[in-house]
């Protein structure tokens, strides 16, 4: 399936769907698949990092075991 930037008139793949302009203002942006696919990309690549911060450092683990 292609997507169209309204704002722009560019065309991608969904598979490859990427805000190129992010940081812009974007009348469409509330209603746009491409910042909604690539907001949902970077939801699920920080799945591992949001674990990673909610374990103890290995230091402290110990401790609160006492």
């Amino acid at each position: 399936m292609r997507l169209v930037c309204e704002k722009y008139k560019e065309t991608m793949a969904a598979d490859q769907a990427r805000c190129r302009h992010a940081q812009e203002y974007c009348k469409f942006r509330s209603a746009c698949m491409i910042h909604f696919l690539s907001q949902e990309k970077g939801r699920s690549g920080e799945s591992g990092g949001r674990q990673e911060a909610c374990e103890a450092p290995a230091g402290e683990k110990g401790a609160q075991e006492r």
